[in-house]
């Protein structure tokens, strides 16, 4: 669902004129400012609906009429604060790739963490880091470059191009301008046009009909279709952050299919994961010999024989093994050349 305010990471904005979108633009900056600062002085605090940092800051956005939903934004989704000379700024859900490259550290795991230890890992490491970040303060937020990707090669994302359709066909516009605003600055953006097409646009009216009828008049929830770490995520963002003290939940019986399917896709997957270091233990001590052969040599040609072995560097420098190429199946085998 797409934001109606500037400051929600769901923002999206439809313009009829480029005008009014470069005026918008020019409202943000307005809003903005730059800072630079030492990385290694940056913190992450992390926020909760009843933590003591949301209502100091709920009380200074009243005394200073700012937009208290900014805060309750931010715990929706990344849930971060930045804290930069005891100021505290919401952080957006774009911004946290860059500070992951600041402070030298990726990997889905991360996700996985509750936030004050995620927050925790973030700070140690960034405690080390080394160099300046820039930093974009823009509409109490600080954010940086999204997803932009997604409008390369002059494509557009097919949900905003629905969204957009919908208007035309509502305010009877033979052309619409989109654009998306994806750096720190009024000249970092996309502008796309879309025309009018009756045969696309009888095709989405019959389809809103349809979800009216079935969905909206009967009171029915509409099946998840997409990709089910979207699904997950759309569930999180609309029940917000969990509890652990929350009342526990009594599960309709129609769950009890789903939930043996669960438990027996888990010990599937255990059962590969077993196999596979198994596998991997078998690999390693077939090559071993070879590895000992070939020394610190990347590549070998069996005596008498058609097949040539060659492997990539990797890992420790110091290591024959990893530079023979032959470590964790890198060894692979090919038809000599004659």
């Amino acid at each position: 669902m797409s934001g109606t305010k500037v400051f929600e990471d769901s923002y999206c904005g439809v313009f009829t004129k480029q005008d009014e979108f470069l005026k918008c633009l020019e409202s943000i900056g307005r809003n903005s400012f730059w800072e630079r600062k030492k990385s290694k002085n940056l913190r992450l605090v992390p926020i909760t609906d009843d933590s003591r940092v949301a209502e100091e800051l709920r009380e200074k956005y009243a005394e200073e009429g700012l937009d208290e939903g900014i805060i309750t934004d931010t715990i929706l989704n990344t849930g971060l604060l930045l804290k930069v000379r005891n100021q505290y700024y919401p952080v957006r859900c774009c911004a946290i790739k860059s500070i992951l490259d600041r402070a030298g550290i990726s990997g889905a795991g991360l996700r996985r963490v509750e936030k004050n230890v995620y927050a925790r890992i973030l700070n140690d490491c960034l405690k080390v880091a080394k160099g300046e970040a820039l930093l974009r303060i823009s509409e109490c937020k600080t954010t940086n470059y999204n997803c932009q990707n997604k409008w390369s090669n002059d494509s557009l994302p097919v949900n905003y191009e629905y969204q957009v359709r919908h208007y035309m066909a509502v305010l009877n516009l033979d052309r619409a301008m989109i654009a998306c605003l994806y750096g720190n600055n009024e000249t970092e953006f996309f502008i796309r046009c879309v025309e009018r097409d009756l045969d696309i646009e009888e095709d989405l009216i019959a389809e809103e009909e349809y979800f009216w009828k079935e969905n909206v008049e009967k009171a029915v929830e509409p099946p998840y279709t997409e990709k089910p770490d979207l699904v997950l995520e759309s569930i999180r963002r609309h029940c917000g952050p969990a509890e652990k003290d929350a009342d526990q939940v009594k599960l309709d019986r129609k769950h009890i299919l789903s939930l043996e399917r669960y438990l027996k896709l888990k010990e599937e997957k255990a059962q590969h994961e077993g196999e596979a270091k198994k596998l991997d233990g078998l690999m390693k001590e077939a090559c071993a010999g070879i590895v000992e052969e070939m020394g610190v040599s990347c590549s070998g040609v069996l005596k008498d024989g058609p097949v040539a072995v060659s492997g990539q560097p990797s890992g420790d420098p110091g290591d024959h093994a990893e530079k023979a190429g032959c470590h964790h199946g890198l060894l692979s085998g090919k038809p000599d050349s004659p």
